[in-house]
């Protein structure tokens, strides 16, 4: 079997037997083709020279432009860069400054600040205008957002709570209730604000303060506080909260001033609170009668400071008062404090102690004044006194004249008063004269005469109403 390989030119050519020399058997070069190149002129080669010349100052030149370029867009950079640390800051913002990573400035005017640039530094803007959340699902029952807005006469009612899914309130008289709560805050403190609190955690921050105090709050009220409306706001005046509102909003901001928050609670508002709906019309019947029934007491209470200042003035309460703490003293037997009470009793009936202070068991009663009825009944009962008095000196001075008369002429005297006596009784209405001749006998049938007893009943009618107060009152 024969060999064979290939030159350089790819001709496979037979190898020499085994044994053999290869150069013996190495073949003869044929002769080469002639050759084909050719060299160029020197006029070819300025040619060429001139042209890469012009080629590199126009390289040059681009190189230059472009390098100013880079210089002018790497100033305007530069100029941008520090102008960025200029930012604005709106009428409701409070800007803070902040300089590798510290603050260095708080609570910035509105209008354009200056800091370092970013990253070296910036202008941290917070809002600080008032903010307005709700809390309307967490002590509500279980149910959709939209029907929990509606009016509580066209929500559905539930038989049972379920815990754990429906929220609720338990009052300190061991009521349930439901609530849903208004919180109008903003932030206070922005550079607390910002050290302390994010952003993402500022509403869970609130809402959770918020319900803590609503339970804390409601575990020591009455089911009938927690159910008191606010006072609605009056022109020109602000809300009134009631105090549950109140003690809500003071717990709650003191839980987030621990934490240095930086927020202030502003308003928190009650704005809607129920029992439960499945009892709601009950308790409201009930909550209906209690209001009537103290709408009934306030009433007689107003009567009684009425009547009773009618009957004594501001002299009543203390009257009342030193009245049962007489009568006390009679159960006692406090013989000495007993006629203390009494003689003061006596001093504030008088008047003597008009405009004067009472003391009675450590209370004072300032501008004591007795009027009323009692001043009259009292005023009336002096006179009565005073002119009873009067005639009884007056009856005691004429019998001691008419006793010096009688001693000094008894039948004179005894005369004198027969004449007075039998005029003053012919005087009367009700007797009539007559003249008979003397010596006959005359036969007298007399009765009564109508126009005389009416006379006489209308008089007695007038003595009893002006001696009887309630006859005075009767229709005539």
């Amino acid at each position: 079997m024969s060999r064979f390989d290939s030159d350089q030119s790819g001709v496979p050519q037979e190898l020499p037997p085994q044994g053999e020399s290869p150069v013996e058997q190495m073949p003869v070069e044929e002769p080469r083709r002639a050759a084909s190149l050719t060299l160029r002129s020197d006029d070819v080669r300025e040619s060429r020279a001139a042209s890469m010349e012009a080629a590199n100052k126009s390289l040059a030149d681009a190189l230059r432009i472009t390098y100013r370029l880079i210089q002018a867009v790497m100033l305007a950079l530069v100029v941008l860069f520090v102008f960025s640390g200029f930012q604005q800051v709106n009428q409701s913002e409070s800007g803070i400054r902040v300089e590798f990573g510290k603050i260095k400035a708080e609570r910035l005017d509105p209008g354009f600040q200056f800091s370092l640039p970013y990253p070296l530094g910036e202008i941290v803007k917070v809002e600080t205008g008032n903010r307005a959340i709700e809390i309307d699902d967490k002590f509500w029952p279980e149910m959709r957002a939209e029907e929990r807005r509606r009016p509580l006469d066209q929500m559905e009612t539930k038989g049972s709570l379920e815990p754990g899914r429906d929220g609720s309130l338990l009052t300190g008289d061991s009521n349930i209730a439901h609530a849903q709560w208004g919180i109008v805050y903003r932030r206070s403190d922005p550079a607390d604000f910002i050290r302390n609190v994010y952003t993402d955690h500022e509403i869970p921050l609130i809402k959770g303060a918020i319900q803590r105090a609503a339970v804390q709050v409601a575990a020591s009220v009455t089911i009938d506080e927690m159910l008191k409306p606010s006072a609605p706001a009056q022109d020109g005046q602000a809300r009134r909260e009631n105090t549950v509102e109140t003690r809500v909003r003071e717990i709650a901001q003191r839980a987030i001033d621990e934490v240095g928050a930086g927020i202030e609670i502003i308003q928190v508002s009650l704005r809607l609170a129920t029992p439960p709906l499945a009892i709601r019309r009950d308790f409201n019947q009930v909550q209906i009668a209690q209001a009537n029934a103290a709408r009934a007491r306030d009433q007689a209470l107003g009567e009684r400071s009425r009547r009773l200042n009618e009957v004594a003035g501001s002299a009543a309460q203390p009257l009342l008062d030193l009245i049962d703490a007489y009568e006390a003293a009679v159960e006692r037997g406090d013989t000495t404090r007993q006629q203390a009470l009494f003689a003061l009793i006596q001093e504030v009936l008088e008047g003597r102690r008009n405009g004067a202070s009472v003391e009675l068991e450590g209370k004072t009663y300032e501008q004591v004044r007795v009027s009323g009825e009692v001043a009259i009944a009292i005023s009336s009962a002096q006179q009565y006194r005073a002119s009873t008095v009067q005639q009884a000196q007056r009856q005691s001075d004429t019998f001691r004249v008419k006793r010096e008369q009688y001693r000094a002429n008894p039948a004179v005297f005894i005369t004198g008063e027969w004449a007075g006596a039998m005029n003053a009784f012919l005087a009367r209405s009700g007797v009539q004269q007559f003249l008979f001749p003397d010596g006959e006998s005359i036969e007298i049938l007399l009765s009564p005469d109508p126009e005389i007893e009416r006379e006489r009943e209308r008089a007695r009618y007038r003595r009893d109403v002006e001696s009887n107060p309630r006859l005075q009152q009767l229709p005539r």
